[in-house]
């Protein structure tokens, strides 16, 4: 008992965001009681070094929001993209069969073209009889 291809990279999402969630956690928790039993208690900061820190914080933030951002762009517009040409490709596909609108439009459009300008030779022996018959 297989599975098959298209369910296998999609199995197990919610298991990794778990793990991720779990790891966070752990380190957070980690991270805490290895600050407040190691770090020092009392620590002076100027103000200039607060804003500095701040604004270092702030521009790295924009700075990875940007790179997602432009990575979740490519990755959209690939899929539109994909999916815009399938449906065309689709569309003309199913449309062009014989017996569909598309293709009697273009059929009759092909005809138009080929005897445009032509003048139909009953047509003509009409004129001509018309001028005949005008004239006597």
């Amino acid at each position: 008992m297989t599975q098959s291809n298209s369910q296998a990279p999609n199995s197990g999402w919610w298991l990794k965001a778990l793990g991720v969630a779990v790891l966070c956690l752990v380190s957070g928790v980690l991270g805490g009681a290895l600050t407040r039993n190691f770090g020092t208690s009392s620590y002076s900061l100027s103000y200039a070094d607060f804003i500095s820190i701040m604004l270092t914080a702030v521009s790295l933030l924009m700075t990875v929001l940007a790179i997602f951002l432009a990575v979740f762009g490519v990755i959209g517009w690939n899929a539109i993209q994909g999916r815009v040409h399938q449906r065309t490709e689709e569309f003309l596909n199913e449309g062009f069969k014989e017996g569909r609108p598309l293709y009697q439009m273009l059929e009759t459009r092909a005809t138009e073209i080929i005897y445009e300008g032509i003048i139909p030779v009953v047509g003509a022996e009409d004129d001509e009889e018309n001028k005949e018959d005008g004239e006597e």
